[in-house]
């Protein structure tokens, strides 16, 4: 934790752990302790970001009327830290001039969330991405991709369940869908829609897709279980650039 000073560009450090302590005891001053933290401790992705957010230069206005800012950043080697900027003491005109910058480890919280999200966008059965998942994918994906929509079936799961059990049925489903990611998983993203109902969105080319066609097949055809011998699989493939599509809707449908 640091009290810092914006009109005098000074900071007092009452605490700091491993994160900022070499740093703290290298800067000059408040801006130069920001900008330090963000050029050494803050990962590539985020530092733009932290840029922004520790610019002493801006953060009066950024804080006026307020209370706290905080934003949340990876840490090189830590994980995620929350970094916040706490208003001590204002001048007449209500701008914060003095701070308090506190840093705080919220990477088992962080961990934690991505657990649950990556729960919540995984079929239990299969461990393919969930229909939820498809639809928040579909709704990110730009209007000028070139991807190849899969459409998939597994064929004959009904007479599976009705003959050799419901075991052989998940086992089929299961093997199809180890399948599907086998081939599929490094060029996009399988979806288990429902049932014995499956998507892939593939992003690869008119040429690559011939010869992924054909791993797939090879795929499918080598498989086999310990209740169920072997995989059948409709597959429907379409390319997002092989005409001028209306929606995505209608490369769907």
């Amino acid at each position: 934790m640091h009290m810092l000073d914006l009109d005098s560009d000074t900071y007092t450090m009452y605490s700091a752990g491993d994160l900022i302590w070499k740093i703290s005891n290298d800067a000059s001053g408040a801006h130069e302790l920001m900008q330090e933290i963000t050029r050494k401790v803050i990962v590539d992705e985020y530092r733009d970001d932290a840029k922004t957010f520790m610019d002493l230069s801006s953060l009066g206005d950024r804080l006026q009327k307020k209370k706290i800012i905080s934003r949340e950043f990876m840490v090189k080697d830590l994980g995620w830290f929350r970094m916040s900027f706490i208003s001590i003491d204002v001048d007449d005109e209500g701008r914060p001039v003095k701070v308090i910058f506190t840093t705080r480890s919220i990477d088992d919280d962080k961990r934690r969330e991505q657990k649950l999200i990556r729960t919540s966008y995984t079929d239990e059965l299969t461990k393919c991405f969930n229909r939820r998942a498809y639809i928040d994918d579909v709704k990110e994906m730009q209007d000028d991709s070139v991807y190849v929509y899969v459409s998939m079936d597994v064929n004959g799961l009904k007479p599976v369940n009705d003959t050799l059990g419901h075991a052989a049925g998940d086992e089929l489903l299961q093997g199809a869908a180890e399948c599907m990611k086998q081939c599929f998983g490094s060029y996009g993203k399988v979806y288990r829609m429902g049932g014995d109902e499956f998507t892939a969105i593939i992003f690869v080319n008119a040429r690559r897709l011939k010869r992924v066609q054909e791993e797939f097949a090879d795929i499918v055809g080598r498989w086999s279980g310990q209740l169920v011998k072997s995989i059948s699989i409709s597959c429907g493939y379409v390319a997002s650039d092989e005409k001028d599509w209306d929606s995505f809707d209608e490369i769907v449908f």
